[in-house]
């Protein structure tokens, strides 16, 4: 099984240029980086948007000192506005002692007194409205930074493409058939590499049609890579194509491809080996078993030549199953009978 990693899709969208990637062949951990693309363009982004956070941010500190010193004002007046008012208040209580026309006056002064406590009390209450929706509005300006700086920030990450597996690299040539290497650019989306999980490996096969109709997921089967242990290791078919396809272009000769899964690996197994594999379609208990070129096709039906003193007879029998080795045979002959690998001469 492999995982493809491919060049991440990013806005404003244009090419990227590979500035590292790690050799084909080679063993990667997970969250290792495998490839990375040139980040200057949007480093430059990286700085705009971090630039715009911290105007945000002291624009935001010079407009709460600014509220600060507005309230600040505005609490004085109010405080001294209190003491006028409280001032005013004791005067009321002596205007019987005084002419008619002063104390006239000393009223009007009360309730101008009043008329300015009660004004600078709504100032301050309308001046505290207008301050907060000024701190939620740059609350909002500084958020927007903030995610405009964080995108900026995952997008340089993104062009670090890593492993989400340990596993075996591999260049993925693309519609190009080019090899990927530092310096090349690569589309947004475009494959890079492919990384193949050495812990669940598969072999990739191709069999005949006539092969593939007894074929089935599931059915167990035995892989050997002669070039390493030659140990066989199980597996199971994971998939049976449903069309046969040409073996190359132009080819009159078709196949089909089988996929089997091994139920385990060894040590030295990697990607590209050649191997030998074995697929159980049928277990046949307690049977004769023939080599295949042993059985011969006459007249439509199969036989087999039995040696009988210094001469070879023909036998018939029936095929109940069959590879490209060997057949399970029924018929009139016993276990040990030698029979011949060419039919006899007349």
């Amino acid at each position: 099984m492999a995982t493809t990693l491919s060049a991440p899709s990013l806005r404003p969208w244009r090419q990227l240029e590979i500035t590292y990637l790690v050799p084909e062949g080679s063993t990667v951990e997970e969250d290792e980086v495998v490839v990375r693309f040139d980040p200057k363009t949007f480093e430059n982004d990286y700085r705009i948007a971090y630039n715009a956070l911290a105007v945000a941010r002291a624009d935001a500190n010079r407009k709460q000192a600014e509220r600060k010193a507005q309230q600040f004002i505005l609490e004085a007046n109010r405080q001294s506005a209190a003491v006028t008012l409280a001032a005013s208040r004791n005067q009321l209580a002596k205007l019987e002692f005084i002419a008619p026309r002063l104390s006239e006056i000393r009223r009007l002064e009360l309730k101008r007194d009043e008329l300015l406590a009660r004004k600078i009390s709504r100032k301050l209450a309308s001046i505290a409205v207008i301050q907060e929706e000024e701190r939620n509005h740059t609350d909002i300006l500084i958020e927007q930074a903030k995610h405009k700086l964080k995108e900026a920030q995952e997008t340089i990450e993104k062009l670090n493409v890593k492993a989400s597996t340990e596993g075996f690299v591999i260049y993925d040539r693309g519609w190009r058939a080019v090899k990927p290497r530092e310096g090349s650019a690569k589309y947004p989306g475009e494959a890079v590499a492919r990384i193949s999980d050495l812990s669940a490996m598969r072999v990739k096969l191709q069999v005949g049609e006539i092969q593939s109709q007894r074929l089935r997921e599931g059915q167990h089967a035995e892989v050997v890579v002669s070039s390493l242990s030659g140990e066989p290791v199980t597996g199971k078919v994971a998939r049976v194509a449903r069309r046969a396809t040409p073996t190359k272009a132009g080819s009159s000769i078709k196949q089909v491809q089988v996929i089997v899964e091994l139920d385990s690996t060894m040590a030295g197994y990697t990607s590209g080996l050649s191997a030998h594999v074995r697929i159980f379609v049928k277990k046949v208990r307690e049977a004769l078993v023939a080599p295949i070129d042993c059985v011969f096709d006459q007249d439509s039906l199969y036989v087999v030549y039995v040696r009988e003193g210094t001469r070879f007879v023909p036998r018939r029998v029936n095929l109940t199953a069959r590879n490209a080795d060997f057949a399970v045979i029924e018929g009139d002959l016993e276990s040990g009978s030698e029979i011949a690998l060419h039919p006899p001469a007349h």
